[in-house]
């Protein structure tokens, strides 16, 4: 069962205090799940074929559509190109371990 490891200074870090900023403290339990989520579904980071809303369900998030995913962006932490959705810097955030 793969699992992920967090760097220690993800909760000081300026892109995870601008996301609870922007969201509420819930999204960062949301990035969590996410990483989670890409750890067994999309270990490389590559979020393809899902659009917003299907990465803020894969996230858990519950609040308005479109805005976790649009914070996510805007602070640096998913990048989208070409209406592709991928991790920002994944293997340096979380280490995937099958």
């Amino acid at each position: 069962m793969p699992d992920f490891r967090v760097d220690t200074g993800l909760v000081s870090h300026p892109k995870t205090i601008k996301l609870m900023r922007r969201c509420g403290d819930r999204a960062f339990f949301c990035l969590l799940t996410l990483w989670a989520w890409a750890a067994v579904n999309r270990p490389n980071g590559t979020l393809s074929g899902l659009d917003g809303e299907d990465v803020e369900i894969a996230a858990g998030w519950r609040g308005e559509h479109g805005a976790l995913i649009t914070e996510l962006i805007a602070v640096g932490l998913v990048k989208k190109k070409d209406s592709a959705y991928s991790l920002r810097e994944c293997c340096e955030h979380y280490k995937c371990v099958a």
